[in-house]
């Protein structure tokens, strides 16, 4: 049974699912996303070793003192932290709904290679949205906004 999109004057119309090429570009997204935490984030807090610090020695601390964000990369890596804080947890909330919107809808159109890279997008929106809400996760928002 295909999915009816919507109605254009008297006739309706399919959707098509997913190209191949939209799926690469949604799991690259999503990836990026992942990219970011890490680059701007997790990097920096395991690199100069303040995994067994407290959270006020951490807020004494200054960021951009800390490697990377001292080197030549720092604003880059610095406006790749403000995008993995502010929209970061929206675009791994719009991609696992999408992922899962189009397992659903489509489930017997996907071609094989797209519903691969569709379950891996939705591996991977879950992986963020779990990871959120960790203890890590807190003590690293919360150092990288003071």
């Amino acid at each position: 049974m295909a999915h009816v999109g919507h109605v254009e004057g008297w006739v309706a119309t399919e959707r098509r699912p997913p190209s191949l090429r939209s799926a690469w570009f949604v799991l690259l997204l999503t990836v990026s996303c992942v990219g970011t935490y890490v680059v701007s984030l997790v990097l920096p807090y395991y690199a100069n070793g303040l995994q067994g610090s407290s959270m006020e020695e951490l807020w004494a601390l200054e960021l951009t003192e800390q490697w990377p964000y001292r080197t030549a990369l720092g604003a880059p890596i610095g406006v790749a932290g403000v995008f993995a804080v502010t929209v970061g947890p929206f675009l791994a909330a719009g991609t696992l709904w999408w992922s899962a919107r189009v397992l659903w809808v489509y489930r017997g159109l996907l071609s094989p290679r797209v519903r691969a890279l569709v379950v891996a997008t939705l591996l991977v929106a879950i992986s963020i949205m779990a990871w959120l809400p960790t203890p890590l996760a807190g003590r690293l928002f919360n150092w990288f906004m003071d």
